[in-house]
């Protein structure tokens, strides 16, 4: 084994060391490297920061500048990354060193005014600490200002924000690609999991065709969907009119209880005032008034008779015996009236004593 095979690089996607003879087929399957290189087309029009025949800057170099760069970082990085010069562009909205997307607090992209080029702050930071100073990591051009004194890239960080990708929302990565078995979309972690399933890529053309197929789908449901929402819509309107005619019906019928309620009550008072007074008739009836005033001018009478038999009781008393037996007692010869047949008055009670439907008697407004 020689030399070269015994130097070890790190992926920077995966951070796995790798031996340079195993670095390009390192690349070609880490599914995290994919992950981070494939989501835009706009890298390949920048010049790789591993070619060495791209030499931006360096004739503002001194020969001087020129030697302290090449033992900095950045110099560093380059030899140590020569071999990795991605297959698969990436996106503008990522670092091109570590490859994570620009984020306001985590990866603030911060722009190098001397070369233009944008690194965020935790790269340079980096590099800042390993060669005391700031060269970009692209184009090696150095940069005189601080790390605390480079401008924030606004315009893309406004960028990434408004075009963020969605993320899966376990690995917390970006999605890549897509299972035709599970029907479900795949970040770069997610594949290893079904690495066994039929995959594509998300710009594969076949996927148009499911695509194609799922919005037929989708639009059949709706049509679908549509026809049951006009049918139950129908049937809300006509169960909508059959509810407000059942409330109207209601409202006639509440008006015509009270209004019958109102018409009943005046006529149980009415009739029951008739009973009542049918009942105070009989309670004054004639043939009865007449029978009891002769029943009491009879007692009368006797009551009187009893009187003067009890004076001249007192007389009789105070003779003496020679005297009483010579008195003559003479008494009143006038007849004793017949007692009157109370046949009338039976009647009357027997037809009292009998039953009585009130109700019926309150509607015909009479008793008996």
């Amino acid at each position: 084994m020689d030399l070269e095979d015994n130097y070890m690089f790190q992926c920077p996607a995966c951070r796995q060391h790798i031996s340079d003879s195993q670095i390009h087929e390192h690349i070609q399957n880490c599914h995290f490297y994919y992950h981070h290189s494939s989501h835009s087309e706009s890298y390949s029009s920048m010049h790789s920061p591993y070619d060495h025949s791209y030499d931006y800057g360096r004739s503002s170099l001194t020969s001087s500048e020129s030697e302290s760069l090449e033992e900095t970082g950045s110099a560093d990085f380059s030899s140590k990354h020569k071999h990795m010069t991605p297959s698969k562009t990436h996106s503008i909205a990522m670092c091109p060193v570590c490859f994570y997307n620009y984020h306001n607090t985590r990866h603030p992209p911060l722009l190098l005014p001397n070369c233009g080029h944008t690194v965020c702050k935790p790269c340079l930071k980096d590099i800042k600490e390993k060669s005391n100073k700031i060269a970009c990591p692209i184009c090696r051009a150095p940069s005189k200002l601080d790390l605390k004194s480079l401008p924030i890239n606004y315009a893309l960080l406004d960028l990434t924000e408004k075009k963020t990708l969605a993320k899966c929302l376990l690995h917390d990565y970006e999605f890549v690609a897509y299972c035709n078995i599970d029907n479900s979309i795949l970040c770069g972690a997610c594949l290893f999991d079904h690495k066994d399933h039929n995959c594509c890529l998300l710009n594969d053309s076949q996927l148009e065709s499911i695509t194609e197929q799922k919005k037929a789908q989708i639009k059949k449901k709706i049509e679908e969907l549509s026809g049951i929402k006009e049918i139950w819509t129908i049937a809300l309107c006509s169960m909508e009119k059959h509810i407000n005619q059942i409330n109207k019906n209601i409202v006639i019928h509440k008006i015509c209880l009270l209004e019958t309620e109102k018409k009943m009550t005046k006529a149980i008072q009415e009739g029951s005032k008739k009973c009542v007074q049918e009942l105070a008739e009989l309670a004054t009836h004639e043939s009865l008034k007449r029978l009891q005033n002769t029943f009491s001018l009879n007692i009368s009478s006797l009551d009187q008779q009893i009187s003067i038999l009890e004076n001249k009781m007192d007389q009789f008393n105070e003779l003496s015996m020679a005297e009483k037996l010579d008195n003559e007692i003479i008494f009143n010869k006038e007849p004793l009236v017949e007692i009157p047949s109370l046949a009338a008055a039976k009647t009357l009670l027997e037809k009292l004593s009998i039953s009585v439907d009130y109700k019926q008697a309150i509607q015909n407004q009479k008793i008996f």
